[in-house]
């Protein structure tokens, strides 16, 4: 694993075994957290067969991040969704 076992968060999106289990010893024991989402979930989003944009309730981008946390705390927004973009 890349980061030796001490990242706070890994992602795995793609349902490839190896990367699974590399983005699962990545995360710090203890406290990180793998989200292992795979293909098999991706493509039921996709083909509307499991219903995810109905339980997003505010979507904000990343430096207005304290204003999602403000919204969820006023609970105004159960879900807030974060987005980040890169610059080409």
């Amino acid at each position: 694993a890349i980061t030796a076992g001490d990242g706070d968060y890994s992602f795995e999106r793609i349902g490839n075994t190896d990367v699974m289990r590399s983005a699962w010893e990545c995360a710090h024991e203890g406290w990180g957290e793998s989200i292992i989402i795979g293909v098999a979930v991706v493509d039921a989003y996709l083909s509307g067969k499991i219903m995810v944009d109905e339980f997003v309730t505010d979507t904000q981008p990343l430096k207005e991040i304290d204003d999602a946390f403000h919204l969820m705390h006023e609970g105004a927004s159960i879900r807030s969704v974060v987005t980040v973009h890169r610059k080409a």
